[in-house]
């Protein structure tokens, strides 16, 4: 299909040190047919004036500037604008893994079965590749990286925008609902997408107020999402047993006068062998995931 765009979203404040080389590297994508967003939180460094001495070079290139309430603001203003079917968000200090990366996920993105396709990262930060495919039950523990991510733009008209509240996993809340929903045909494939600079492993404690909800998300998004009852019941399961761990059950009291959650309750009892031996099998395959994965700290050491 030639009528395939991508809209590539990069929100910055004062990145005149990446800017440059971010732009670039996106220019030098032998796939053509995008458009490259630019949403500046009103830089007071060089930012502006570097990525306005390249609008007339990269004709893909677009860009505007004005004061917003973080990086979640300056992503959801650029989902509006994006005028493309499938949008990816980019770091100003991240890169795609090379100049084919586009063209080569496009077959991906012509396929209409699929409305979230991701693959790994190589995170600087972690010195590995970061990190297989996740199941449900594994991003209850941990994030996808968004610069693994294409999402289709309809997923935002579906499931929502960014919730600002959340200043540092509002990324994650995103794709717990996602996922959680039922509703999205997710894909995964075997394909390094971006070099990521920061890191990938969410860590609860520096986002108090999506930790405080965490557990609100994963059992409203349960409940509400377009699962098979056994599935669901598993879900829960797993909710119930990670807020065991953390020492957070309290957390889980509301649900307790839910019907739906009772319900789901009773079906653990009945299948919890089933459930037990699911969630070994869970364990072992994460394990092994992250075995396969670390002969790829070569490839960033090289």
């Amino acid at each position: 299909m030639n009528d395939l765009s991508i809209s590539i979203i990069t929100p910055v404040y004062n990145a005149q040190s990446n800017i440059l080389n971010c732009i670039q590297k996106v220019g030098n994508q032998t796939f053509k047919n995008y458009e490259h967003i630019i949403i500046d939180g009103g830089s007071k460094d060089n930012t502006i004036l570097i990525i306005k001495e390249n609008l007339n070079k990269y004709e893909n290139l677009k860009f505007i500037s004005e004061d917003d309430k973080g990086v979640y603001d300056a992503m959801n203003k650029a989902i509006i604008l994006a005028k493309s079917d499938w949008i990816f968000f980019l770091g100003s200090d991240d890169q795609f893994i090379d100049d084919n990366t586009l063209n080569d996920i496009s077959e991906y993105l012509n396929d209409q079965n699929n409305e979230m396709i991701y693959g790994n990262v190589l995170s600087k930060k972690l010195n590995k590749l970061y990190d297989g495919k996740f199941d449900t039950v594994r991003l209850m523990t941990k994030n996808i990286c968004h610069q693994s991510i294409f999402y289709n733009k309809n997923i935002f008209k579906k499931i929502g925008k960014y919730n600002l509240n959340y200043k540092i996993h509002a990324d994650y809340d995103l794709n717990l609902r996602i996922v959680l929903s039922g509703s999205i045909k997710i894909k995964y494939i075997n394909k390094i997408i971006s070099i990521y600079e920061q890191g990938g492993i969410s860590d609860l404690e520096k986002d108090l107020q999506f930790k405080k909800e965490y557990f609100n998300i994963l059992t409203n998004e349960t409940l509400k999402g377009n699962h098979f009852n056994i599935k669901k019941s598993y879900f829960i399961f797993t909710i119930i047993r990670k807020a065991l761990l953390r020492n957070s059950i309290i957390q889980l009291k509301p649900y307790l006068k839910n019907n739906k959650f009772i319900y789901h309750l009773l079906f653990i009892i009945i299948l919890f062998p089933f459930f037990l031996i699911t969630n070994i099998v869970n364990i072992l395959s994460i394990n092994f995931s992250n075995f396969k994965y670390k002969k790829s700290l070569q490839i960033i050491k090289n």
